[in-house]
């Protein structure tokens, strides 16, 4: 039940803040005396319920270089210029016109007709003052690099090590004064990982641009971390467990001076990637401000695995138990994959100060997280003169919870971002930002490791009393988060 709850907190967490970012946009927009709603009415009471009939009675077509008079009681605007050091006259003869700089390029085609203007004449997200806020494009795309950290990994302790001297029982076991824990115990953290974010967006009408669609995907690269120790017998090296036979702790030796040389390789790596597909519909529009809406469908997958894998050869006494020259190479394997599917929705602004645009983003998605899980343990054992033999099941993988496990559980995706555009042309745009992605159930391989252990079906041994690791399913959240750069496109 704290499980469900807890997840009940996180979706209204979630949809109270999108609701808030909503409700603050609407409130600065209605508090704007230029804030325009669809189908409603300016603040200088012009119909605001269609960009063509609003065109059509705020524009009057004359020549280029006639005065004209002011619309909505604002200053007439002209789209030419005094030649240099040529006084402007009413005749347009010492006028010298734009033809394709980036104020006549980035202004809608029904613009550049030599005609005189004024501010109302362009649509929501221009502004006469900063050139064009918004270029009249239909496409977009936008590249980023992502630099991303994201919440460690809970791993038990999977190698220890010990002084030279302790005797062999004592060798790397948990609690045993002097040792010493070289992997993990705790959180495991890849550190930065690197990445990448592509956005492709096309407006149904490039001049208005009120609807339109959005498709957006990210990745960030496979990393992994862990321990790569080889020893001759000193240091010491061991596998720590819990040993339900005698419910103490132990540990099964690597290496160990006079006995066995050996090595131990343990790696934690993973992956993450996240798409979706949204509509875009705008709510607010004003100068150089905008709020759009957006609904739509994501598909997130996070995939995770820790291994161990261990080699020790025999070359001292082992009391007649192991011939000296055998060779022992033992893997455990846990992976997790999980796929995520669900709708979503959020709203996202846009500030523009000149050429500076400021982005707020928020969306949370609703649906299922399909966890599949793999263990798997391979032992093999080599002893001199001696067919070499492969049996089932490591050390922490063993018969008892070797297998593929599938559950499904829903899932809240919340993602914020805010990024920070400086226009370099009128097309051409470099952004710097910020963007936190959380899932809220998932399945991680290092929580599902047991670490009690029934030694009797060690390999090549046979399960006697107590059936132990044993597989149980303990979902967990997810977060990333980090900076991204990038340059965006319109056309």
């Amino acid at each position: 039940m704290s499980g469900c709850h807890q997840i009940r907190k996180q979706l209204i967490a979630a949809i109270f803040a999108v609701i808030y970012l909503v409700g603050v946009a609407i409130a600065h927009a209605q508090s704007s005396p230029n804030a325009s709603f669809y189908g409603g009415r300016t603040a200088n009471g012009s119909s605001n319920s269609g960009w063509s009939a609003r065109l059509a009675s705020a524009r009057e077509y004359v020549p280029a270089g006639t005065q004209t008079r002011p619309v909505d009681d604002q200053p007439a605007i002209r789209t030419s210029e005094p030649a240099d050091g040529q006084p402007a006259d009413a005749t347009g003869a010492n006028n010298r016109e734009d033809t394709g700089g980036p104020w006549q390029n980035d202004m809608p085609d029904s613009f550049s007709d030599g005609s005189w203007t004024t501010r109302n004449d362009f649509a929501p997200g221009y502004a006469v003052g900063n050139r064009a806020c918004c270029p009249d494009s239909r496409v977009w795309f936008r590249s980023e690099y992502l630099m991303w950290w994201n919440k460690s990994a809970e791993v038990p302790a999977l190698a220890t090590t010990s002084p030279d001297g302790t005797p062999q029982a004592q060798a790397g076991v948990l609690g045993q004064t002097g040792t010493e824990v070289l992997f993990s115990n705790g959180g495991v953290n890849p550190g930065s990982r690197s990445g990448g974010r592509f956005n492709l967006g096309y407006w149904f009408c490039p001049s208005c641009q009120e609807d339109g669609i959005e498709a957006s995907y990210l990745f960030l690269a496979y990393r992994a971390v862990g321990l790569d120790e080889a020893s001759q017998g000193s240091p010491i090296l061991a596998q720590p467990f819990f040993n339900t036979q005698t419910g103490l702790q132990d540990s099964l030796v690597v290496a160990y001076p006079g006995v066995n040389t050996g090595s131990l390789n343990i790696a934690v790596a993973s992956t993450l990637h996240s798409s979706d597909l949204v509509w875009r519909h705008s709510m607010v529009r004003e100068e150089c401000y905008r709020l759009d809406f957006l609904a739509g469908y994501r598909n997130a997958g996070f995939n995770e695995s820790v291994t161990s894998a261990t080699s020790t050869i025999i070359y001292g006494d082992t009391q007649g138990l192991v011939p000296t020259g055998t060779m022992i190479n033992a893997t455990d394997r846990f992976s997790a994959r999980n796929d995520f599917n669900g709708g979503e929705l959020g709203v996202s602004t846009q500030t523009n100060s000149g050429p500076w645009t400021l982005n707020l983003l928020a969306k949370v998605a609703l649906g299922n997280t399909r966890s599949r899980v793999n263990v798997d343990g391979t032992t093999v054992t080599a002893v001199p003169q001696q067919a070499v033999v492969t049996n089932t099941g490591g050390l922490y993988a063993l018969p008892t919870n070797i297998g593929n496990y599938t559950q499904n559980h829903i899932s809240v995706l919340p993602e914020l971002g805010a990024t920070l555009d400086y226009r370099l042309t009128g097309r051409l745009k470099v952004s710097f930002g910020y963007t936190f992605l959380y899932w809220s159930r998932v399945a991680r391989p290092g929580n599902l490791i047991d670490p009690n252990i029934n030694p009797t079906q060690i390999p090549p041994g046979q399960l006697t009393g107590m059936p132990a690791p044993q597989f149980k399913f303990l979902p967990t959240d997810f977060w990333a988060q980090g900076l991204n750069v990038g340059l965006e496109y319109r056309f």
